[in-house]
């Protein structure tokens, strides 16, 4: 990401919210947050993570 050097995306697919470090139980998304949160670690490529399913419209 051009605007943040040294950053990686964390995208959520098939879900529909944000906010979802800690709150949603989604271990994918919990544990690339909590590595750069608590020692700065990054991740050595975009992470995809998969979500719990859209509801049916």
């Amino acid at each position: 990401m051009a605007d943040l050097p040294g950053s990686r995306p964390v995208t959520l697919h098939n879900d529909y919210s944000h906010g979802v470090f800690a709150s949603r139980g989604n271990a994918c998304v919990d544990e690339a947050a909590a590595a750069y949160l608590g020692d700065g670690t990054v991740a050595p490529a975009d992470v995809h993570c998969a979500g719990p399913g859209l509801p049916t419209p």
